[in-house]
């Protein structure tokens, strides 16, 4: 790179944001992940919180999935209690 010439940071492919820098991307929601959100936000208008319950179970376990490194804070503490 020449003197004066800076190079621009750029988000990876598959994620969103800014070009300025990485701390606001995100990943890209997939087809699957667009849908349970659109059906979350209707189950919270009907009023079904039971719905909405399921949805965002549904939603965090493929998240976390997708993550690969999460430990769920519930399986460290029952390891401690065995």
């Amino acid at each position: 790179m020449s003197e004066g010439q800076s190079e621009t940071p750029r988000a990876s492919p598959g994620l969103e944001g800014d070009s300025q820098g990485l701390e606001h991307a995100q990943p890209k929601p997939d087809a699957i992940e667009t849908a349970l959100a659109d059906a979350l936000t209707k189950a919270v208008t009907a009023g079904r919180f039971d719905v909405v319950a399921q949805l965002v179970r549904e939603l965090e376990a493929r998240r976390q999935a997708r993550a690969g490194n999460v430990v769920p804070f519930y399986a460290k503490r029952a390891s401690r209690r065995s």
